[in-house]
């Protein structure tokens, strides 16, 4: 074993084989209030005093902390913390690193917290020497450093990042660090920000003679209150009841807003409170463990409105207990306490607890109303259309933008192309409670027994691809829409789909495989959204003539209609709308033909002006339209993560790691390249009051 790795093992065992400080480093000050930390790397203290990330071993030499080419961002962290408010702050770092020879630089951060981090200097702002090396010491601004006093801890990172992707020598070096901290009075109370809260909640115990009820995770599974999780249709669910929700209560009562591949995270975490006569006050004590990964807006919300929202993460794993004061006097009856994340940070309740001068309990989810019912108002079969003759391109590509490539066998494929399509199912809720779609059923049997396994089964497998109910709850009168996606529709002449409901009848329709006479193409509206166009297509045979329009399966008194009977094979009706429809909402529309009921179809309301392509639109407009695409032209970083947005660009060029948000690296196209997308963009950009697509750049 070399030398400086003996020193570290027996420096690891002698504080117990641990790589960070417990807590961080206490702030022992002197008389004055002054305190300093130093470390000159000449012992590997660093692997004690600080939290590390990407630091092996060999990383320390002895006066030094080094790295090279192609490793990326070695992590030094250390916390400084006490019982007094810090006044000053300063720091020192001794560095040197080759930024244009070798790729590398290192940067000095501060935080308050361990979890939100300031970039206060970078090494490659600095002026390199001849040979390429940039050694001035990294400082904080004396104008930024007021931003990180008046707590009673401070957080110092400094980071040696490699961004070559390649081997090369020693490209970056650490060898000085010095923390220079001045600290003054202790906290008053007024710096907990739930102290007013927490002492409302001891005089609440003891007022109640401390009774209270409580959700506990410590509870045996069989006998812990009732609860429930949210699932991905807004759905309630009880734990274990639905295989496809993702929830381990091992450690707590889970929920976060990702994608888990064949399964789906609960979204929120539900439970329902019974108050025997009116009470006031009520209040509620929730324990979360806090992590790194934990959400920063956890949101609790009481009968549907949020009451309070709290920061959940901590760099430490904590449990952290939040007091909230459920507002007004609650009446006698039934009500819902819910905590949500809006981020895709994780939260994991451990308890929750209630208290209040009422008598209250748990209680089950109350469960719908009986006596639901749906109608269908349309149900037909889609097959694929037929390729376009003599395409410049069908399931290819252009070759160039002037000339198209025509390829003969795709111009042959698909010839069954009628086997391959999807059934509609428009529905209606006719009865006069609302109504919730439990599961489908496909011929007989549950529709998730016949999807399509694209790895294992032949190209050309019957079966279902996927399949989408919008939305499984209907209030009366509501209109929804079942569509299933084919791969080769099942064998036989037509498909049977059961619609089954949590409190009613199902609903059953027979959708026979041949082409409906005639399909809605498109559905608009104007700029003001009150009034609606609606595009028919004749598919075959004669349809009749088209005698009115449908909204939401109501008849629309005052309609237009061009071209009744289809000339051309295209029929436009146009409606004035008794009321302005809200941006982003769902509505079904539908077309009758000699006074019957031909066809309907879903659609959702958009801008007048609205993006078909991720060219030239604008960010604000994605994150309306809740789009996460690849933008052609390269945004900020601060952009991108303002929107939500992913970001790539065209052209030749290096991997800048800060081109986009969460790790995905963009492209730094030529500067000649970007220079001409700029310029076109700057050309041809419409005026910013329509945020549309007018020209795209062939650059």
């Amino acid at each position: 074993m070399k030398a400086p790795a003996l020193m570290i093992a027996l420096l690891l065992l002698s504080t117990g084989g641990v790589l960070a400080a417990g807590q961080g480093i206490v702030i022992t000050s002197d008389e004055a209030g002054d305190f300093q930390y130093l470390d000159d790397f000449t012992t590997p203290r660093l692997f004690h005093d600080a939290f590390l990330d990407n630091v092996p071993l060999d990383a320390w030499q002895k006066g030094a902390l080094v790295n090279c080419g192609p490793n990326r961002n070695r992590t030094l962290t250390y916390r400084f913390y006490g019982d007094r408010m810090i006044d000053s702050v300063d720091v020192q770092v001794e560095q040197s690193a080759n930024g244009p020879n070798l790729g590398a630089r290192n940067m000095l951060y501060l935080s308050l917290n361990g979890l939100d981090w300031t970039l206060v200097v970078s090494s490659d702002s600095q002026e390199a020497d001849q040979n390429g090396w940039q050694r001035e010491p990294l400082t904080i601004p004396p104008e930024q450093a007021p931003e990180f006093l008046g707590e009673t801890e401070v957080w110092v990172r400094v980071v040696l990042d490699n961004y070559c992707g390649l081997k090369t020598n020693t490209s970056n070096e650490v060898r000085r660090l010095e923390v220079d901290l001045t600290v003054g009075e202790k906290p008053g109370p007024e710096a907990d920000p739930q102290a007013a809260q927490r002492a409302a909640w001891g005089e609440l115990r003891r007022a109640t003679g401390w009774r209270s009820i409580t959700l506990d995770y410590h509870d045996p599974i069989d006998q812990r209150a009732p609860h429930y999780y949210e699932d991905s249709d807004g759905w309630l669910q009880a734990p274990g009841a639905n295989p496809h929700l993702a929830i381990e209560e091992s450690e707590g009562f889970p929920m976060r807003r990702v994608h888990l591949g064949t399964t789906r995270s609960p979204l929120s975490l539900a439970a329902f409170v019974k108050v025997q006569r009116t009470a006031e006050p009520l209040m509620a004590r929730i324990v979360v463990r806090g992590t790194r990964e934990s959400s920063r807006e956890m949101n609790v919300l009481w009968d549907g409105k949020v009451v309070a929202t709290f920061d959940v993460a901590s760099y430490f794993d904590v449990d952290k207990a939040f007091f909230v004061e459920l507002p007004g006097r609650q009446r006698a009856g039934m009500h819902g306490l819910r905590i949500a994340g809006p981020d895709s940070g994780a939260i994991l309740v451990r308890q929750i607890t209630l208290a209040g001068m009422g008598e209250i309990s748990w209680a089950e989810k109350p469960a719908l109303p009986a006596g639901g019912s749906l109608e269908a108002l349309s149900a037909y079969y889609m097959p694929d259309p037929e390729p376009p003759e003599a395409s410049q391109a069908v399931e290819g590509r252009h070759k160039t933008q002037e000339a198209g490539l025509i390829i003969g066998g795709m111009q042959r494929l698909y010839r069954e192309h009628a086997d391959f399509g999807a059934v509609r199912v428009v529905v209606r809720n006719s009865s006069r409670v609302p109504v919730r779609i439990s599961n489908l059923q496909l011929n007989g049997k549950p529709i998730e027994e016949s999807y399509v396994d694209f790895v294992d089964s032949d190209w050309d497998a019957p079966g279902v691809v996927w399949y989408r109910i919008r939305p499984r709850r209907l209030a009366p009168d509501e209109c929804g829409q079942i569509y299933i996606r084919f791969r080769h529709r099942p064998e036989g002449r037509q498909a049977t789909v059961t619609v089954n409901l949590e409190n009613g009848e199902p609903l059953e329709v027979n959708i026979p495989y041949r082409r409906p006479r005639v399909v809605i193409d498109y559905v608009t509206t104007n700029e003001s959204m009150d009034t609606l166009y609606v595009y028919t297509r004749r598919h075959r045979g004669r349809p009749g003539k088209i005698t009115g329009l449908t909204l939401d399966g109501q008849p629309m008194a005052d309609v237009q209609i061009y071209g009744e009977e289809f000339p051309g094979g295209i029929a436009l009706a146009v409606a004035k709308l008794p009321r302005t429809l809200k941006p982003y909402d769902y509505h079904v529309a539908g077309v009758t033909t000699n006074g019957r009921q031909a066809v309907a179809t879903q659609f959702r309301v958009l801008p007048f002006f609205f993006p078909r392509s991720s060219i030239h639109v604008p960010p604000s407009l994605c994150e309306e339209m809740h789009m996460n695409l690849a933008m052609w032209h390269e945004k900020p970083l601060e952009t991108c993560e303002q929107y939500d947005l992913y970001t790539t660009t065209c052209g030749p060029g290096l991997a800048r790691p800060d081109a986009g948000p969460l790790g995905l690296a963009g492209v730094n196209p030529a500067p000649r390249t970007a220079r001409r997308h700029l310029d076109c963009y700057e050309r041809h950009r419409p005026p910013a009051e329509l945020g549309g697509v007018r020209t795209i750049c062939r650059h």
